[in-house]
């Protein structure tokens, strides 16, 4: 079973399983955004990252992991 977020910009994400979208996903989101989701996992786990579509506009956006 997965989940899904659209929530306007970041949270905290402790479900097993899930995805996580952009503000606004698939349209543009709005400028100045500053999304953070912290990915919290039981100890002994890990986190699988899957980006299936990832657009970024040069010197404004970036992903930190």
């Amino acid at each position: 079973m997965g989940y899904s977020w659209r929530v306007p910009c970041g949270g905290n994400v402790t479900t097993q399983n899930g995805t996580v979208y952009s503000p606004g996903f698939p349209n543009q989101y709005p400028n100045s955004q500053d999304c953070t989701w912290l990915l919290t996992v039981p100890v002994g786990y890990g986190i699988h990252l899957n980006f299936t579509l990832l657009q970024t506009e040069p010197y404004n956006d970036f992903i930190t992991i």
